[in-house]
C-alpha cells in the first residue's frame, strides 16, 4: 500500500513542478514564428488614418490576394491584416492600392501594431519619404502646413509602395523580439500536466489490481468495468465526470477571457460583438444603473425602440449590473456559463428520456461543444439560444414522461428573451417533435394523440402568456420590420417566390458537409467568410459515423430516425423549405443549425445505446460510413477546392478529421467484441473528450481569433477615444436637446449608443420603420448597398441635418471651409468641434402643409427646401384645416437670404425642452396661431403626446416624424414613450402567473 506521503510525492508534486516549469517557459518565450509579407491596401474614400495589426493567424481568403500574395482591405477606421505562418513568404514592402479613378485622398499617419502594442509610427513626412507612386497617381505631394499626404488617383491601377525592400527592418526587428504571452503553449502545458497526473493515478490503480489479475488485459477490463459501473450507478460520479468534461474544455476555450487578458469581443467575422452588441449592452447597463428603463434611445439613427428580449438574458444580467467599466471583463464568464449550463440541461434531458448516464454524458459534451454553440456562439445570443433550446427539450420530456408542467411553462417563457422570430421557429420544431415522441411511445391513436397535443398547447400557451410582457411588444415590432410584409423590396416577398424543389447551390452543400465534419475546415465561394449565415452542423464525428446505422434492421424506431434524417436533408437540399421554416424572413442557416445538430445527436445517442447494449452494431454500415466521409473529404480537397481556393481551407482541420475518423473506426470495431467492450467504452469517452478539446478549444475556432485586448479602454482608441472629452466639453456649455454628427467613426455606426450622445447613424436590424420611410422618401442613401440595417447619416444633405436638429459636428482635421452654416467652436485633443448656426430645435411650428402625393412628384433637390417651409402630411381628416402651400413658390432654389429667413421662421415658434429623461420629454411652446407642432422624433405608436394634461392624436409628419396639431396659445407638452402594448403584455404575464400559481397549489395538495 502507498502511504499518504508517498502518494503526495508521486502524484501532486510532479504535477505542480511540471505545470510551473512549462508555464515559465511559455511566459518567457519570444515570438520567433512571425514572418513578413507584402501588404496590398485598398484605400476607400474618407479614410485618413491607417493602423496595421499583426498576429500569427492566416485569417484571409484567396479572394484577398494578388498573385497569391495576401492583402488587407480597409474596415474603417482601421486596416486589419494577419500575417500567415508560412515562413517561405518573405516579402518586405507595403503597397497602397486605390480605387480606379478614385480622385484625391489624404493620409495622415500609419501605425504598426503587434496585437495591440504600438511598434512603429510613421507620420505624413515619413510616408512621403519612404513611399513612391506609380504612373496612375497623377498628384502625390506632402502638405507640410496640414501635415498630410495628398494622393490623387487618375488611372486604372493606381498605387504607391515603399521605395526599398529593407525600409521596414526596424519594424521587423521589433516584431521578432517582442515577448508574447501565447496561451496556446499554456493550454498544452495544462493538458500535459493533467494527462501526467491521470496516467500516474491509473498506473497506481493497475498496480494495486495487478496482484490479483492474470494479465494486464484483465486489469484493464476490471478498471474499465469499475469506472463504467460507477458512472451508471452512482449519480455523484456521473455528475463529477460531466462537470469535468464540460468545464475543462470550456476553461481552455475561454482561458484568455477568463484571466482578463482579452475581452470576449471580436474584430473578425464576429465583429458585430464589437460594433453592435457591446454598445447595446453598454447602453442597457448605463440606463438601468441610472434608475431608468431602457425603452427608447436617440443614440441609434434618429431614435429607436430598444425594448428587446435579450436585455433579460440571464447570463448578461450580472455583467450589465456590474457597470460599463466591468462589463467587457465579464463577457467571457457569461459565455463560459452558457456552455456549461447548456451541457447540464441537455444531460438532464437525455436522462429524463431514459438514456443511461454514460451515453447522456457523451451527448451533452457533443451538444455543448457543437459548432452552433462555439463558433456561432461568438455572436453571444446564439449560445443563449442553445441553453433555451436544451431547457425547452427538458421541459417537454418532463411533461411527457413525468407529467410535470412547470419546467415546460418556464422554458417556453425563457425562449421569449430571444427575438419573437425564434418563437415561431421552435414552435414548429417542438410540436413536430412532440407528435413524434408521443406516437413513438404510445402508438398512433387519433383521439389520444389529439388530447395530448391539446394539453401541450394549453401549457405552451400558458408559457407564452407568462412571457407576454416580451411576446406582445416584440411580435408587433416584427411586423414593422422592413424584411417582412409591407415593404416592396422585403425579403419575405422575395423568398416566397422561390421554386419549391429547386436544389441548393453545390457550394452550399459542400460547405454544409465540411462544417458537419469539423467546425472550421473551410469556406467555399458561395459563403466566402460568412461564418454566421452559412451551414454549421458540427456535433462530433462519432454522430456522423453512427447515422448510417439507421438502416440497421436491429435498431428499433429506425423508421422515425429515417424520417427525421430525410427532413434534415430536404431542409438543406431544397432552399424553399429553409425559407419556410424561417418564416420567409431569412435565407440564413443561423437558427436551423441548432435543431439539425440536435437531430444528429438524438439519433446517434439512441443508436449507440441500442447497438452497444444489444451487441447489434452493423460493422459493414460502420465501415461504409467512415469510408464515405473520408472519401468525400478527400474528393472535396482534391477536386472541388483546388489550388485557387486553398487558402480558404484549414488543412489542420482536415488532418484532425481524418485522424479522428480512423480512431473512431477502431473503437467501434472494438465495441463489436464483448471482451473489449468495457475498455473501448472508456476509450470512446476519452476520445470524445479529446475531440471536444482539439476541435473546439485548440483549433482556429477560438484560440486564434482576433479579440479585443483588455487594455483597450486605457489606450484612448475606439469607443474610448478623445471624442469622449469633446462630448464632455459640449455638455458643459449646452444642456438642451440636440444631435451630433461626426466626419469619422470612432468604431462604426453605433458610436452614439456607446458614447452617450444623440446621433444620426445606426447599424441595427430593428431600425425604426418611420425613419427608413423618411430616408426612402427623401432619397437618402443607406449603407452597404441600400440595406436597411445601415443608416449612415445625412451629412450630404445639410438642410436635412438642420431639420433634424444636428447642432454640433466633430472632425479629426481642422477644416478651413467648414460645412455650410457651421462655425468653428473649439478643439479638444485633436477633435475639432463646429456649431451649426442654423440649428433647429427638437420641435417647431408649421402653419402650412404639402400633400404627400404632391411632395413625391418633386425632384430630390427641391424636397429639402420644401421641408423648411411647409410640413408634408398624408390624408385630409385633420382637426382643423391648414392652408396648402404653393409649390411653385416654396420649391424654387433658395438664395442665402431666403434660406436664413426660412430658418428664422421655423425658429420663431419653437418647442422649448425644459426637462428630458430616458423616455419622457417635457417642454413648452407658445403658438401665435393654429398650426402643427413638428417633432424630429421618429413616428412610433409607443409615443404618446399630452398637451396641457390631455392626450392628443399624433400624425405622421414629413414622411416619418411626429406631428401634433395645436391651438393658439401657450401649451405644456409632455412626450412619453412606452413600448407598444407593453401594458397589455405585463397584464397578460401577471394573469398567467396567478393562474400558474393556482395550478401549482392545486397540483401540490392533490391527494
Amino acid at each position: 500500500m502507498l502511504s499518504n506521503r508517498s502518494y503526495i510525492f508521486r502524484s501532486i508534486v510532479p504535477l505542480i513542478i511540471l505545470f510551473i516549469g512549462i508555464s515559465l517557459f511559455v511566459f518567457n518565450r519570444t515570438n520567433a514564428s512571425l514572418t513578413t509579407v507584402e501588404l496590398f491596401i485598398t484605400i476607400f474614400p474618407d479614410d485618413h488614418f491607417f493602423e496595421f495589426f499583426y498576429s500569427e493567424n492566416a485569417y484571409y481568403s484567396a479572394e484577398k490576394s494578388i498573385g497569391g500574395i495576401p492583402y488587407a482591405v480597409v474596415n474603417r477606421p482601421r486596416v486589419v491584416f494577419h500575417i500567415p505562418k508560412d515562413r517561405r513568404t518573405r516579402y518586405q514592402n507595403i503597397r497602397f492600392d486605390f480605387e480606379k479613378h478614385a480622385g484625391e485622398r489624404k493620409i495622415d499617419a500609419i501605425n504598426f501594431y503587434f496585437e495591440d502594442t504600438l511598434l512603429l509610427h510613421w507620420d505624413a513626412a515619413d510616408i512621403y519619404k519612404n513611399f513612391s507612386p506609380n504612373r496612375f497617381i497623377c498628384n502625390y505631394k506632402y502638405d507640410s502646413s496640414n501635415d498630410h499626404i495628398i494622393a490623387e488617383s487618375c488611372g486604372i491601377d493606381p498605387f504607391f509602395s515603399t521605395k526599398e525592400r529593407n525600409d521596414l527592418s526596424e519594424l521587423y526587428g521589433k516584431i521578432a523580439n517582442i515577448k508574447t504571452h501565447d496561451t496556446d503553449f499554456l493550454i498544452y502545458a495544462f493538458l500535459i500536466s493533467i494527462a501526467y497526473f491521470l496516467l500516474q493515478e491509473y498506473c497506481i490503480f493497475l498496480y494495486r489490481i495487478r496482484r490479483d489479475s492474470t494479465s494486464y488485459l484483465d486489469a484493464h477490463r476490471r478498471v474499465s468495468s469499475t469506472i463504467l459501473k460507477r458512472i451508471d450507478e452512482e449519480n455523484g460520479t456521473a455528475w463529477c465526470v460531466l462537470i469535468i468534461g464540460l468545464t475543462v474544455p470550456a476553461i481552455i476555450l475561454y482561458f484568455d477571457t477568463l484571466v482578463f487578458t482579452k475581452f470576449y469581443i471580436f474584430r473578425d467575422t464576429a465583429i458585430d460583438t464589437y460594433v453592435q452588441f457591446w454598445p447595446y449592452y453598454a447602453y442597457i447597463s448605463r440606463t438601468l444603473l441610472s434608475g431608468q428603463l431602457p425603452f427608447w434611445s436617440f443614440g441609434l439613427g434618429l431614435g429607436t425602440n430598444m425594448y428587446r428580449g435579450d436585455m433579460f438574458d440571464p447570463f448578461m444580467l450580472f455583467p450589465m449590473l456590474a457597470g460599463n467599466d466591468l462589463l467587457p471583463y465579464l463577457l467571457g464568464y457569461a459565455q463560459f456559463f452558457r456552455i456549461v449550463t447548456s451541457g447540464i440541461l441537455f444531460f438532464l434531458y437525455l436522462r429524463t428520456m431514459g438514456i443511461r448516464r454514460y451515453y447522456a454524458i457523451i451527448g451533452s459534451l457533443l451538444f455543448a461543444f457543437s459548432g452552433h454553440n462555439i463558433l456561432r456562439g461568438s455572436w453571444w445570443h446564439y449560445s443563449t439560444e442553445v441553453v433555451s433550446f436544451a431547457f425547452l427539450l427538458l421541459g417537454f420530456e418532463r411533461f411527457l414522461m413525468q407529467r410535470k408542467f412547470l419546467t415546460l411553462v418556464l422554458s417556453v417563457s425563457m425562449f421569449l428573451i430571444l427575438q419573437p422570430f425564434y418563437w415561431f421557429h421552435y414552435t414548429v420544431i417542438l410540436f413536430l417533435y412532440g407528435t413524434y415522441r408521443y406516437i413513438s411511445l404510445n402508438g398512433f391513436q387519433f383521439s389520444r394523440t389529439v388530447s395530448f397535443l391539446s394539453r401541450l398547447c394549453f401549457w405552451y400557451g400558458l408559457g407564452l402568456g407568462l412571457g407576454g410582457f416580451l411576446l406582445i411588444p416584440g411580435a408587433l415590432e416584427i411586423f414593422k420590420d422592413p424584411r417582412f410584409v409591407g415593404n416592396p423590396n422585403s425579403l419575405f416577398d422575395q423568398l416566397t417566390c422561390a421554386p419549391l424543389f429547386r436544389i441548393n447551390d453545390i457550394s452550399v452543400l459542400i460547405t454544409g458537409f465540411l462544417r458537419t465534419v469539423a467546425i472550421h475546415i473551410g469556406f467555399l465561394p458561395k459563403w466566402k467568410s460568412d461564418t454566421l449565415g452559412s451551414p454549421l452542423f458540427y456535433c462530433g464525428l462519432s454522430t456522423l459515423i453512427l447515422l448510417p446505422q439507421v438502416f440497421n434492421k436491429r435498431v428499433s424506431g429506425r423508421k422515425g430516425y429515417v424520417i427525421l434524417l430525410m427532413l434534415c436533408t430536404a431542409y438543406v437540399l431544397f432552399p424553399f423549405f429553409q425559407y419556410a421554416v424561417n418564416a420567409f424572413m431569412s435565407n440564413y442557416y443561423k437558427v436551423s443549425s441548432l435543431w439539425i445538430i440536435w437531430a444528429f445527436i438524438f439519433i446517434s445517442i439512441h443508436i449507440l445505446q441500442q447497438t452497444i447494449e444489444g451487441d447489434s452494431l452493423h460493422r459493414l454500415l460502420l465501415l461504409a460510413g467512415v469510408i464515405g466521409i473520408g472519401s468525400a473529404l478527400v474528393y472535396i480537397v482534391i477536386y472541388r477546392i483546388g489550388i485557387n481556393n486553398f487558402n480558404a481551407f484549414n488543412f489542420n482541420g482536415f488532418i484532425s478529421a481524418i485522424v479522428f475518423l480512423v480512431v473512431y473506426l477502431i473503437l467501434f470495431m472494438m465495441l463489436s467484441f464483448k471482451s473489449m467492450k468495457n475498455i473501448a467504452l472508456i476509450l470512446f469517452l476519452l476520445t470524445v473528450f479529446t475531440e471536444v478539446i482539439v476541435v473546439s478549444a485548440l483549433s482556429e475556432t477560438m484560440t486564434h481569433r482576433k479579440k479585443l485586448n483588455s487594455q483597450y479602454p486605457k489606450e484612448r482608441i475606439g469607443y474610448y477615444d478623445h471624442t469622449l472629452e469633446a462630448l464632455e466639453y459640449i455638455r458643459s456649455i449646452d444642456n438642451n436637446f440636440y444631435r451630433i454628427d461626426k466626419s469619422y467613426n470612432s468604431v462604426y455606426l453605433n458610436d452614439a449608443l456607446f458614447q452617450n450622445y444623440n446621433g444620426t447613424k445606426s447599424y441595427w436590424s430593428g431600425n425604426t420603420k418611420s425613419t427608413l420611410n423618411f430616408i426612402r422618401e427623401l432619397g437618402v442613401p443607406l449603407g452597404r448597398g441600400g440595406r436597411h440595417h445601415y443608416i449612415i447619416g445625412f451629412w450630404e444633405r445639410p438642410m436635412l441635418n438642420t431639420l433634424i436638429g444636428v447642432r454640433y459636428f466633430l472632425s479629426l482635421e481642422r477644416q478651413e471651409e467648414p460645412p455650410n452654416g457651421y462655425a468653428y467652436l473649439h478643439s479638444v485633443n485633436g477633435i475639432h468641434i463646429y456649431r451649426n448656426k442654423d440649428y433647429l430645435p427638437l420641435g417647431f411650428l408649421y402653419t402650412s402643409y404639402i400633400p404627400l402625393k404632391a411632395f413625391r412628384k418633386l425632384p430630390p433637390e427641391e424636397k429639402d427646401i420644401v421641408l423648411l417651409k411647409a410640413v408634408v402630411l398624408e390624408g385630409e381628416n385633420f382637426p382643423f384645416p391648414l392652408p396648402e402651400a404653393d409649390l411653385n413658390e416654396i420649391g424654387s432654389p433658395l438664395e442665402e437670404q431666403e434660406y436664413r429667413e426660412a430658418i428664422r421662421q421655423r425658429k420663431k415658434v419653437s418647442f422649448a425642452v425644459q426637462r428630458q429623461e430616458q423616455n419622457d420629454i417635457f417642454g413648452k411652446i407658445s403658438c401665435p396661431e393654429k398650426g402643427l407642432l413638428f417633432l424630429s422624433i421618429p413616428y412610433h405608436k409607443g409615443w404618446t403626446v399630452s398637451v396641457d394634461g390631455e392626450r392628443q392624436e399624433m400624425h405622421l409628419a414629413n414622411c416619418g416624424f411626429i406631428g401634433v396639431f395645436l391651438d393658439q396659445g401657450d401649451h405644456d407638452v409632455h412626450l412619453h414613450y412606452r413600448p407598444f402594448y407593453l401594458r397589455e403584455g405585463i397584464f397578460l404575464s401577471l394573469i398567467s402567473m396567478v393562474f400558474l400559481c393556482i395550478l401549482l397549489l392545486r397540483h401540490r395538495f392533490r391527494p
